[in-house]
């Protein structure tokens, strides 16, 4: 089974069901009914094992705001098939996280410089940041997860972060 891992803890990550946009794997990409073992910071000495999903949908998407078209001509021109890709909406920058963008970069290596207009835009420029060009090589994948199983570690996990989970799934929690 496969590792998909988040180097942020997001809000996402206490809900049952959540997207995530990736690139595609140049071994074996993702594929929908496929089970995935869920980490955070899983190549991390502190990582913590979050629990099994199962990806339930996969679509490719152009993660470029409107006025960088001109930048993924090129790569429409050597893959025709991506022509007819859509480009990520506000409602997808929403939903995979970028809701409330201040506070979810709030002490995190990755620091907002600036207000963003919308979750869109600091969507496109937080993958920006991590993965530079790439964004306008190749779409990505949106992937839509459903837990079956989530486990916490609490050994791994910081303090602050499993009071959110507690929280999150109903947990008592003890001061």
């Amino acid at each position: 089974m496969r590792i998909m891992s988040f180097s942020l803890f997001w809000q996402k990550l206490f809900q049952d069901g959540l997207t995530t946009f990736r690139f595609p794997r140049w071994d074996q990409d993702w594929k929908i009914n496929e089970d995935v073992q869920i980490y955070y910071k899983s190549r991390s000495r502190n990582r913590s094992y979050l629990g099994i999903a199962r990806i339930v949908n996969v679509e490719k998407r152009w993660v470029i705001m409107p006025g960088d078209l001109i930048m993924i001509a090129g790569a429409i021109a050597e893959n025709p098939e991506w022509d007819h890709v859509p480009i990520f909406s506000e409602a997808e920058a929403k939903e995979d996280g970028f809701e409330d963008v201040q506070e979810t970069f709030k002490g995190e290596r990755f620091s907002m410089s600036r207000k963003m207009e919308s979750a869109k835009q600091a969507m496109w420029l937080f993958l920006n940041n991590h993965h530079g060009n790439r964004i306008y090589q190749e779409p990505m994948n949106k992937i839509s997860l459903r837990f079956h199983s989530k486990v916490i570690d609490p050994d791994n996990l910081p303090l602050e972060i499993l009071a959110k989970w507690k929280e999150a799934n109903g947990e008592v929690i003890v001061h």
